[in-house]
Protein backbone atom coordinates (compact mmCIF):
# COMPACT_ATOMS: atom_id res chain seq x y z
CA UNK A 1 0.00 0.00 0.00
CA UNK A 2 1.34 3.45 -1.16
CA UNK A 3 2.87 5.29 1.72
CA UNK A 4 1.21 8.98 2.85
CA UNK A 5 2.00 11.66 5.59
CA UNK A 6 -0.84 11.18 6.83
CA UNK A 7 -3.41 14.42 7.26
CA UNK A 8 -0.50 16.40 5.93
CA UNK A 9 -2.02 20.15 5.63
CA UNK A 10 -1.70 21.92 2.23
CA UNK A 11 -0.67 25.93 1.66
CA UNK A 12 -4.18 26.76 1.56
CA UNK A 13 -4.91 24.96 5.02
CA UNK A 14 -6.80 22.24 3.16
CA UNK A 15 -6.21 18.32 3.86
CA UNK A 16 -4.05 17.10 1.25
CA UNK A 17 -6.16 14.33 -0.85
CA UNK A 18 -4.71 10.88 -0.96
CA UNK A 19 -3.53 8.72 -3.36
CA UNK A 20 -5.59 5.96 -2.41
CA UNK A 21 -4.92 1.88 -3.48
CA UNK A 22 -8.40 0.94 -4.17
CA UNK A 23 -9.70 -2.78 -5.83
CA UNK A 24 -12.03 -2.61 -8.27
CA UNK A 25 -14.06 -6.27 -8.49
CA UNK A 26 -16.58 -5.84 -11.45
CA UNK A 27 -17.17 -9.10 -14.09
CA UNK A 28 -18.27 -6.39 -16.62
CA UNK A 29 -15.28 -4.87 -18.51
CA UNK A 30 -17.37 -1.65 -19.31
CA UNK A 31 -18.01 -0.59 -15.78
CA UNK A 32 -14.53 -1.57 -14.70
CA UNK A 33 -13.45 0.62 -17.55
CA UNK A 34 -15.63 3.42 -16.12
CA UNK A 35 -14.97 3.22 -12.87
CA UNK A 36 -11.08 3.36 -13.57
CA UNK A 37 -11.71 6.36 -15.39
CA UNK A 38 -14.09 7.89 -12.43
CA UNK A 39 -10.72 6.78 -10.29
CA UNK A 40 -8.15 8.26 -12.25
CA UNK A 41 -6.45 10.21 -9.21
CA UNK A 42 -5.67 6.71 -7.78
CA UNK A 43 -3.90 3.28 -7.99
CA UNK A 44 -6.82 1.57 -9.29
CA UNK A 45 -6.26 -2.52 -9.49
CA UNK A 46 -8.75 -4.41 -11.37
CA UNK A 47 -10.28 -8.00 -10.76
CA UNK A 48 -13.08 -9.82 -12.93
CA UNK A 49 -14.66 -11.77 -10.23
CA UNK A 50 -14.13 -12.97 -6.69
CA UNK A 51 -11.93 -15.54 -7.18
CA UNK A 52 -9.42 -13.08 -8.72
CA UNK A 53 -10.09 -10.64 -6.24
CA UNK A 54 -9.06 -12.96 -3.76
CA UNK A 55 -5.84 -14.16 -5.06
CA UNK A 56 -4.86 -10.47 -5.86
CA UNK A 57 -5.79 -9.42 -1.56
CA UNK A 58 -2.93 -12.13 -1.12
CA UNK A 59 -0.73 -10.67 -2.43
CA UNK A 60 -1.49 -6.46 -1.92
CA UNK A 61 -3.25 -4.44 1.13
CA UNK A 62 -5.87 -1.94 -0.56
CA UNK A 63 -7.27 1.05 1.07
CA UNK A 64 -10.59 0.35 -0.71
CA UNK A 65 -12.39 -2.66 -2.27
CA UNK A 66 -15.04 -2.13 -4.82
CA UNK A 67 -16.90 -5.38 -5.06
CA UNK A 68 -19.69 -6.07 -7.58
CA UNK A 69 -22.35 -8.37 -5.56
CA UNK A 70 -23.42 -10.68 -8.71
CA UNK A 71 -20.50 -12.09 -10.09
CA UNK A 72 -19.64 -15.51 -12.01
CA UNK A 73 -17.20 -18.13 -10.30
CA UNK A 74 -17.58 -16.70 -6.83
CA UNK A 75 -19.60 -13.74 -6.27
CA UNK A 76 -19.14 -10.93 -3.72
CA UNK A 77 -20.39 -12.37 -1.06
CA UNK A 78 -18.39 -14.97 -1.12
CA UNK A 79 -15.87 -12.98 -2.00
CA UNK A 80 -16.18 -10.56 1.01
CA UNK A 81 -16.29 -13.65 3.50
CA UNK A 82 -13.68 -15.53 2.45
CA UNK A 83 -11.42 -11.98 2.65
CA UNK A 84 -12.79 -11.43 6.26
CA UNK A 85 -11.75 -15.00 7.30
CA UNK A 86 -7.99 -14.58 6.63
CA UNK A 87 -7.29 -11.04 7.85
CA UNK A 88 -5.38 -9.77 10.74
CA UNK A 89 -5.27 -6.90 11.89
CA UNK A 90 -6.21 -4.75 9.18
CA UNK A 91 -9.51 -4.63 7.76
CA UNK A 92 -10.31 -3.76 4.68
CA UNK A 93 -12.92 -1.30 3.65
CA UNK A 94 -15.36 -2.97 1.54
CA UNK A 95 -18.03 -1.49 -0.53
CA UNK A 96 -20.67 -3.42 -2.24
CA UNK A 97 -21.78 -2.13 -6.22
CA UNK A 98 -25.49 -3.89 -6.66
CA UNK A 99 -28.22 -2.65 -9.30
CA UNK A 100 -30.79 -3.97 -6.65
CA UNK A 101 -30.86 -0.72 -4.53
CA UNK A 102 -33.58 -2.21 -1.91
CA UNK A 103 -33.16 -1.28 1.65
CA UNK A 104 -32.68 -5.35 2.18
CA UNK A 105 -30.38 -5.47 -0.21
CA UNK A 106 -28.41 -2.67 2.25
CA UNK A 107 -28.48 -4.87 5.08
CA UNK A 108 -27.55 -8.00 3.33
CA UNK A 109 -24.13 -6.43 2.74
CA UNK A 110 -23.58 -5.02 5.63
CA UNK A 111 -23.91 -8.71 7.01
CA UNK A 112 -21.97 -10.03 5.35
CA UNK A 113 -19.25 -8.18 6.28
CA UNK A 114 -18.97 -5.19 3.82
CA UNK A 115 -18.93 -1.77 4.94
CA UNK A 116 -21.10 0.38 2.26
CA UNK A 117 -23.01 0.13 -0.13
CA UNK A 118 -23.34 2.06 -3.31
CA UNK A 119 -26.35 1.40 -5.68
CA UNK A 120 -25.94 0.41 -9.82
CA UNK A 121 -25.90 2.80 -12.12
CA UNK A 122 -22.54 4.43 -9.71
CA UNK A 123 -23.04 8.18 -9.94
CA UNK A 124 -19.85 10.02 -9.71
CA UNK A 125 -20.17 12.56 -6.91
CA UNK A 126 -21.77 9.15 -4.41
CA UNK A 127 -18.62 7.45 -5.28
CA UNK A 128 -16.70 9.89 -4.36
CA UNK A 129 -18.69 10.79 -0.90
CA UNK A 130 -18.52 7.00 -0.05
CA UNK A 131 -14.56 6.49 -0.68
CA UNK A 132 -14.10 10.17 1.21
CA UNK A 133 -16.54 8.52 4.48
CA UNK A 134 -14.57 5.33 4.20
CA UNK A 135 -11.31 6.23 4.38
CA UNK A 136 -11.50 8.84 7.34
CA UNK A 137 -13.69 5.81 9.39
CA UNK A 138 -10.68 3.86 8.56
CA UNK A 139 -8.08 6.44 9.13
CA UNK A 140 -7.42 7.84 5.92
CA UNK A 141 -7.72 11.47 5.71
CA UNK A 142 -9.13 11.85 2.44
CA UNK A 143 -10.56 14.84 1.23
CA UNK A 144 -12.52 15.90 -2.17
CA UNK A 145 -13.71 19.64 -2.44
CA UNK A 146 -15.24 18.52 -5.92
CA UNK A 147 -18.83 19.83 -6.06
CA UNK A 148 -22.04 17.30 -6.55
CA UNK A 149 -23.41 17.64 -9.89
CA UNK A 150 -26.90 18.52 -10.19
CA UNK A 151 -29.65 16.15 -8.82
CA UNK A 152 -31.69 16.65 -11.45
CA UNK A 153 -29.17 16.21 -14.30
CA UNK A 154 -27.54 12.99 -13.14
CA UNK A 155 -31.58 11.26 -12.59
CA UNK A 156 -32.15 12.46 -16.14
CA UNK A 157 -32.78 8.92 -18.35
CA UNK A 158 -32.16 9.02 -22.07
CA UNK A 159 -34.62 7.85 -24.25
CA UNK A 160 -34.46 4.64 -26.35
CA UNK A 161 -33.05 6.03 -29.32
CA UNK A 162 -30.84 8.96 -28.41
CA UNK A 163 -28.02 9.35 -26.37
CA UNK A 164 -27.68 12.62 -23.67
CA UNK A 165 -24.36 13.61 -25.05
CA UNK A 166 -24.75 16.24 -22.68
CA UNK A 167 -24.97 13.78 -20.13
CA UNK A 168 -22.24 11.59 -20.77
CA UNK A 169 -19.67 14.27 -21.04
CA UNK A 170 -20.09 15.81 -17.44
CA UNK A 171 -20.19 11.72 -15.89
CA UNK A 172 -17.49 10.31 -18.42
CA UNK A 173 -14.42 11.41 -17.76
CA UNK A 174 -12.30 12.79 -20.52
CA UNK A 175 -14.42 14.71 -21.75
CA UNK A 176 -15.10 14.53 -25.62
CA UNK A 177 -12.38 11.64 -25.98
CA UNK A 178 -13.72 10.00 -22.85
CA UNK A 179 -17.31 9.62 -24.64
CA UNK A 180 -16.01 8.55 -27.42
CA UNK A 181 -13.49 5.90 -26.23
CA UNK A 182 -16.92 4.35 -24.25
CA UNK A 183 -19.24 4.34 -26.96
CA UNK A 184 -16.04 2.21 -29.09
CA UNK A 185 -15.68 -0.03 -26.31
CA UNK A 186 -19.56 -0.76 -26.01
CA UNK A 187 -19.66 -1.00 -29.36
CA UNK A 188 -17.09 -3.18 -29.34
CA UNK A 189 -18.39 -5.60 -26.62
CA UNK A 190 -22.32 -5.61 -27.88
CA UNK A 191 -21.36 -8.35 -29.62
CA UNK A 192 -20.05 -10.63 -26.82
CA UNK A 193 -22.93 -9.47 -24.85
CA UNK A 194 -25.55 -10.56 -26.92
CA UNK A 195 -23.62 -14.14 -27.58
CA UNK A 196 -24.02 -14.31 -23.72
CA UNK A 197 -27.52 -13.25 -23.26
CA UNK A 198 -28.57 -15.90 -26.06
CA UNK A 199 -26.81 -18.90 -23.56
CA UNK A 200 -29.25 -17.69 -20.48
CA UNK A 201 -32.39 -19.46 -20.37
CA UNK A 202 -35.26 -17.53 -19.54
CA UNK A 203 -37.96 -18.75 -17.08
CA UNK A 204 -40.86 -19.98 -18.19
CA UNK A 205 -44.48 -18.73 -17.01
Amino acid sequence: MTERPGGKITDSGEPERLTLDILVVEDSVVIRTALVGLLKEHNVVQARDGKEALAITERERFDVVLMDVQMPEMDGFEATAAIRKREQGYRTPIIAMTASAMEEDRHQCLAAGMDDFLPKPIRPEQLRRTIGQITQLHGCSQSDSAPDEEHDSLNRQPSADVMDLELARRQIPGGEEGVRSMAQLLHDQCPILIRELETVECPRF
